[in-house]
């Protein structure tokens, strides 16, 4: 290490200088690094009033490069151009083994990723397509024929989920996952669609509708509906599916009356891969359907029967 306070080719004041020695005319030489607070001469690189750390790209480079940069009224920057020194009120973000970023406070925006995956009836791997936020479970949803899974079931490393023995998506059956990315997950929520809103923004509503189905009625099913079957006498009812259902569409039903209902399909839709109409026979039967998206499939019974 060698103090510099020269003119010239040498460095000029207020420079240090790592891993150099002198030629035979007291030059420096081999220098590898160096602390420096005047842009003059070879081995300094900054400007006047700042103090700057600088580093060779390579062992065989000659150009010290600056790396970091405080002013003279205090402001840091970071990288080989000596002005980034981000934006007012940002945060600095670690890049991994380069210059730091500057972000905004709030995070900066997040991103979500949905794949699908067809189940093979192993643990995996499945891809996700983009790697959680902070590598964690948390930050991944996973739905097996529009049914949300509990985060107990599956692991991720990287891009891949696996799920844990016993919990394997049955052969054609479709997974699709939800990643969440970025280097803050604090996004803003202006408005989330779970199929059970009513077109509000900037909140979300987890309410469905209740209906009730009297007795020997005919009732057109809506997705994200709760139907009631409330007559304990008279004639059956039948509730209709919707017609051209969405993925993840959801019909609750709840058989408190206990007459021998009837659930029918519409057009070729089926009901746990078989063809409607489907008869509740069992009293106080309470139960949800999921729409599958897959027609060999059609809806899929959640819940207790």
């Amino acid at each position: 290490m060698l103090l510099s306070n020269q003119s010239g080719t040498g460095g000029v004041g207020g420079t240090i200088l790592f891993g150099a020695d002198l030629d035979s005319g007291s030059v420096p030489e081999n220098v590898q690094a160096s602390i420096s607070s005047l842009n003059t001469g070879s081995n300094a690189t900054g400007s006047v009033g700042n103090l700057n750390f600088n580093t060779k790209s390579s062992l065989a480079s000659t150009v010290l490069v600056p790396r970091m940069t405080i002013t003279n009224d205090g402001g840091i920057s970071f990288g080989s151009t000596g002005t980034n020194y981000g934006t007012s009120g940002y945060v600095l973000t670690s890049a991994g083994n380069a210059p730091p970023t500057w972000q905004p406070a709030g995070g900066g925006a997040s991103t979500i990723t949905t794949n699908n995956s067809s189940g093979n009836g192993t643990v995996g791997p499945f891809a996700l397509g983009a790697t959680p936020s902070g590598g964690s479970t948390s930050f991944v949803d996973v739905f097996i024929d529009g049914v949300y899974q509990e985060i107990a079931t599956y692991t991720v490393s990287g891009t891949a989920l696996s799920f844990v023995v016993g919990s394997e998506p049955p052969t054609g059956t479709n997974i699709q996952t939800k990643t969440t990315s970025g280097t803050v997950s604090g996004a803003l929520v202006s408005s989330v669609d779970i199929g059970q809103s009513s077109g509000d923004t900037g909140a979300v509503n987890l309410r469905i509708n209740p209906i009730e189905v009297t007795s020997g009625t005919t009732e057109p099913g809506a997705a994200n509906s709760l139907y009631i079957f409330t007559s304990t006498t008279g004639s059956i009812s039948t509730l209709t599916l919707p017609a051209s259902p969405t993925s993840g569409d959801s019909i609750k039903i709840s058989n408190i009356g206990g007459l021998a209902n009837v659930i029918a399909t519409s057009g070729t839709d089926k009901i746990m891969g078989q063809a409607g109409p489907m008869t509740i026979n069992v009293t106080n039967a309470a139960f949800e359907l999921i729409w599958s998206n897959i027609a060999a499939q059609g809806w899929i019974i959640i819940g207790n029967v």
